[in-house]
């Protein structure tokens, strides 16, 4: 049987409580399921309804004010996180991206790029951890412990979604601090610290890639000027994080992609 997603049509805020909802109410789903699809949404509200379900799931979430549709399930971009490109190189009419460590580019048209989206990833760490102790008060002869302690920390990224001039379908993942930001923008701004030229490199990404759905997230960033950082204990969020933010391209590239092709059709008419 042909299953449907629900997606959002644009970057409003569903409440979990109020999602769970309605996927029991309307879509027939069992409470833990639709718990479990309320919690991962990111614009992707479920993926496995029949057309019936999808239905009456957007009838409800449109009265409720939410600009959704659904669509087939097998229609979904099949993406997963970005290949690690440490450069860049800005042409006058496209991008040039590293296909991997061969030596061999993409050459991306500013056209081309459909997707922006700035977020931050967990990177998992260890760290050894000593402790002296002593068998008694008496004795001179200590005990030395050693332990791993986990932990994570969230790092800055950017990924890019387009289409090469061979057709390739590009995904990028510009990890900011490791960027080489000479390469991308010229000696000029060596004096400047890591996350500055990140920020000037976002900025000219957004000028110039006219067609990308460029990620709320991503124009906060490059309005605050901010860097953000947070050390979490354990290193289970990395797994977590990475899907989070997969989930989340999956869905801003299902939303150019409807966004392009409606777009095409008004300049047709």
């Amino acid at each position: 049987m042909k299953q449907y997603a629900v997606i959002q049509e644009d970057f409003q805020e569903v409440g979990f409580e109020q999602l769970k909802e309605v996927l029991v109410k309307y879509g027939g789903i069992a409470n833990a399921d639709a718990a479990r699809a309320a919690r991962k949404h990111r614009g992707v509200l479920s993926e496995r309804l029949t057309l019936e379900q999808a239905g009456r799931v957007c009838a409800a979430l449109k009265s409720l004010g939410f600009a959704v549709r659904a669509v087939p399930a097998e229609k979904l971009p099949d993406i997963k996180k970005g290949r690690r490109a440490c450069w860049l190189e800005l042409k006058d009419d496209h991008l040039v991206i590293p296909h991997g460590t061969t030596g061999k580019v993409n050459n991306v048209p500013w056209q081309s790029v459909f997707v922006i989206s700035a977020g931050q990833i967990a990177e998992a760490h260890e760290r050894r951890i000593e402790t002296v102790s002593y068998n008694s008060s008496h004795s001179r002869i200590p005990e030395v412990d050693h332990d791993v302690e986990k932990y994570s920390t969230l790092t800055h990224v950017t990924e890019l979604i387009g289409i090469a001039t061979t057709g390739r379908y590009i995904h990028a993942r510009l990890p900011a601090q490791q960027m080489n930001y000479g390469r991308i923008l010229g000696a000029d701004l060596i004096k400047q610290g890591f996350f500055a030229k990140y920020l000037t490199m976002l900025d000219v990404l957004v000028a110039r890639c006219t067609n990308a759905l460029v990620s709320p997230e991503t124009r906060e960033l490059l309005s605050e000027r901010k860097q953000r950082y947070e050390s979490r204990q354990g290193d289970h969020h990395e797994l977590a994080e990475e899907r989070k933010f997969t989930h989340y391209n999956r869905w801003l590239l299902q939303l150019a992609v409807i966004r392009l092709a409606e777009a095409n059709k008004q300049n047709e008419i």
